[in-house]
């Protein structure tokens, strides 16, 4: 085995050893807590509030440790592999060509996009062979020197080749694939609906969307009766439109001039930070003005559309174990197999210590809520047996609040983006720093009505 591939072997085999033992170790703190948590509150002893609302804290935010360690460690192996993929030298795309090369597509459709020719014969008739790997290559190397020294001050032909690649025409320059990836993990830490919804990647400034109004009618005849005209079902269009997010982050030029400051991570992590944030919020709570319309922006109603149905808490100012075992049962079966629920990490710590109080078994049933890490579950914990996603953007549990969504949000909110990532450098206007002008177009609301239920907590 050539050197630099045994090298990649046993970093992998290392990444791979730290998940099994940060996952056991988060694991067993986790069942410990959760066993205490649930012994305060059999007690009944109204001593043990505080402690008891400590230990709930404590456990929700174990549960989003573990998932940010997992992910941070998957993240890892993955760049790990990558980057062995596309080394100069001993490449190792015959052993794991997808990933280079799924790299390389993304980055074709960005650029498409970016000049107006993603059109939809486009979008769906590409294969992942279609990627320029060795183009793609050449553009992640002539963008690190972009970023430390300007396009102005590129001397080798073929690099600065290889950076006009990815111009785009209205300025800038687009950020590589794998590094737009690292943003957008940014943006799941903040809130999963990038990651939840349907992504569609376009060529204009909107989407029109066909929607179906209702259904036609039919009937039943003898053999010989005349045949009547039947009613038509009627067919409609949703638009949505795409808006722009920016971030500016700043740095000097002795930062950039700094050969071990490693400029990717740098601008992935200043951005994702705030374009990240942003975004997800407003695919939550956002108004649809200079920004995507949320989930929780439509009025409460039956599913049809321009209404989301809100289902009650059942209790003053909280969520009872009734409310969250029926719940489901307001979502169509169809929407069923990939169903799940988003709440804020809070909620999910009030919610550890649910059990089934129905029957002659009352206040003694199992809990609710089963923490991730069970055989077959990997690392998703359940609610009454759907997966939980945590979003910081859901609103606090407080009367009138929507803090609690279900449903199959890709069925239910479809997110456009008519742009890949766009840097522009700028060293003349905030001397001596320089500012890192990046923007991305993007658009998303509800386009399925019925496929999703709010839980709206009771006032009384």
């Amino acid at each position: 085995m050539p050197e630099d591939r045994k090298d990649v072997v046993d970093l992998v085999k290392r990444e791979i050893e730290r998940i099994g033992d940060d996952t056991k170790k988060l694991h067993d703190d986790m069942q410990r807590d959760l066993q205490e948590l649930r012994d305060k509150a059999e007690a009944g002893d109204k001593a043990n509030k505080d402690e008891i609302a400590a230990l709930s804290t404590s456990l929700s935010l174990k549960v989003e440790q573990l998932d940010k360690k997992s992910t941070d460690n998957l993240e890892r192996v993955t760049t790990a592999l990558r980057r062995s993929a596309l080394s100069g030298g001993g490449r190792a795309l015959d052993d794991l060509p997808k990933t280079s090369m799924a790299e390389a597509l993304a980055f074709k459709m960005s650029r498409m996009s970016a000049r107006g020719e993603a059109e939809k014969r486009n979008v769906f008739e590409v294969k992942l062979e279609d990627g320029d790997i060795e183009g793609y290559d050449a553009y992640c190397k002539a963008w690190n020197i972009f970023l430390r020294t300007g396009e102005k001050l590129i001397t080798d032909a073929e690099v600065l080749k290889a950076l006009t690649t990815g111009s785009d025409p209205s300025g800038g320059y687009l950020v590589p694939a794998a590094q737009s990836a690292r943003i957008m993990t940014i943006v799941y830490e903040t809130n999963p609906m990038a990651g939840l919804a349907t992504t569609e990647t376009i060529g204009t400034d909107r989407i029109e969307i066909p929607v179906d109004e209702g259904e036609g009618s039919a009937g039943w005849v003898g053999e010989e009766e005349v045949r009547p005209e039947t009613g038509t079902a009627l067919i409609g269009v949703q638009v949505i439109n795409t808006h722009e997010v920016y971030a500016k982050p700043k740095a000097t030029q002795r930062l950039l001039e700094d050969a071990s400051t490693d400029m990717e991570a740098w601008i992935a992590n200043k951005n994702g930070a705030k374009m990240g944030r942003m975004e997800a919020t407003a695919f939550i709570t956002g108004n649809g003005v200079k920004r995507p319309r949320g989930l929780l922006s439509y009025p409460a109603g039956t599913g049809a559309r321009g209404t989301i149905q809100q289902i009650p808490s059942l209790g003053a100012t909280t969520i009872t174990a009734n409310a969250i075992k029926g719940f489901p049962f307001n979502l169509k079966e169809p929407y069923h197999p990939n169903a799940r629920w988003l709440t804020k990490r809070a909620t999910l710590g009030a919610l550890a210590i649910l059990r089934d109080d129905s029957g002659a078994t009352a206040g003694t049933g199992q809990y609710l809520w089963t923490p991730g890490l069970r055989e077959g579950q990997g690392f998703a914990s359940t609610l009454v047996g759907y997966p939980v996603s945590l979003g910081d953007d859901m609103p606090a549990v407080a009367a009138g609040a929507l803090s609690m969504a279900f449903g199959d949000f890709r069925e239910a909110y479809t997110i456009v983006r008519r742009l890949g990532i766009t840097t522009l450098r700028d060293p003349y206007s905030a001397k001596p720093f320089v500012e890192f002008y990046s923007r991305m177009r993007v658009g998303g609301d509800v386009t399925n009505f019925e496929a999703v239920k709010l839980m709206v907590i009771s006032a009384t």
